[in-house]
């Protein structure tokens, strides 16, 4: 026998659906309202990537949360950062499909105040990936701390003011793994891990190796083109 519950007028849900929700729940020890956001969108039916449910919901201090629930792996994929709601920098929004496994976000972090101007990530293997980094006519890319990063033998990657990261107990911001770093001006060279305290410029010369540290989730970067020995 199939049961049928419903959830506000006219969504229905079955019951095992709600079994699977309340395993995740229980796992996650998440809040109220981010239940009642989850079990919503689970009744409207899959909005993003053919099968699964983006829902977002008010997490606090101004902020608004979101995540993506995976039916088939009962896993959640949270956004990047929480956002603020009223930022006076930019708008927050989110943009996604249906038949699309990629999403985009505009809006300002809550956590560090990082913006995000339509910085977009593709969902594989349970992880939002950032699209390729290089923008269609720019120079001018975002990293994220998901992967080793390694400037190309062609280019030196510039980023300017980097902030220093609004976090209680900080960790190291990069972790170069071999290369050479200019810190404003000052060389360093090797393997070492830089930890910000003040803003600062970073220059990542050709053949750099290097991995953003959680309290960096993201770091725009400029590219410089290297002349080569021919021109």
């Amino acid at each position: 026998m199939r049961i049928l519950l419903g959830i506000g007028v006219g969504l229905l849900v079955t019951f095992s659906t709600l079994a699977n929700i309340d395993e995740l729940i229980a796992r996650e020890g998440v809040a109220e309202v981010f239940i009642e956001s989850l079990q919503h969108q689970y009744a409207i039916g899959p909005n993003f990537n053919h099968t699964e449910y983006v829902f977002s919901y008010p997490c606090g201090g101004g902020a608004i949360c979101g995540a993506i629930y995976s039916k088939e792996s009962t896993q959640l994929i949270h956004f990047p950062t929480e956002f603020q709601i009223d930022s006076e920098m930019i708008a927050y929004e989110t943009s996604y499909s249906l038949g699309s496994n990629e999403i985009c976000f505009s809006g300002q972090s809550a956590y560090d105040s990082t913006v995000y101007d339509n910085v977009c990530f593709a969902l594989q293997d349970g992880v939002l990936k950032r699209i390729t980094p290089h923008n269609i006519n720019s120079d001018t890319y975002v990293l994220t701390n998901d992967r080793i990063h390694k400037v190309p033998s062609d280019e030196i990657w510039v980023s300017k003011d980097v902030p220093i990261a609004q976090c209680k107990v900080c960790t190291a911001d990069v972790y170069v793994e071999s290369g050479i770093v200019e810190v404003d001006g000052m060389t360093v060279e090797g393997k070492f891990n830089l930890a910000l305290r003040k803003s600062e410029t970073l220059v990542f010369h050709s053949g750099t190796e290097f991995v953003l540290g959680d309290v960096r989730p993201l770091l725009d970067i400029k590219v410089v083109i290297q002349p080569s020995n021919n021109e």
